[in-house]
């Protein structure tokens, strides 16, 4: 767990519904393309591969 997480809901939080979604779609959309915005990227992967991959709780 990173603070990713808590970033994110402030940044909802602070822009709002409608900016607050595009901002963190806009994330994805970096994250999916292989930009190393995750935490532990490129260690485990880049794009679509990291972001679909099992997680720690399920292997």
């Amino acid at each position: 767990m990173s603070l990713q997480t808590i970033g994110a809901h402030i940044i909802f939080a602070a822009f709002g519904r409608r900016l607050g979604f595009a901002t963190i779609a806009l994330f994805f959309a970096k994250g999916a393309v292989g930009s190393a915005c995750f935490s532990n990227t490129p260690e485990r992967g880049i794009g679509l591969a990291y972001m679909f991959r099992a997680s720690a709780a399920i292997s």
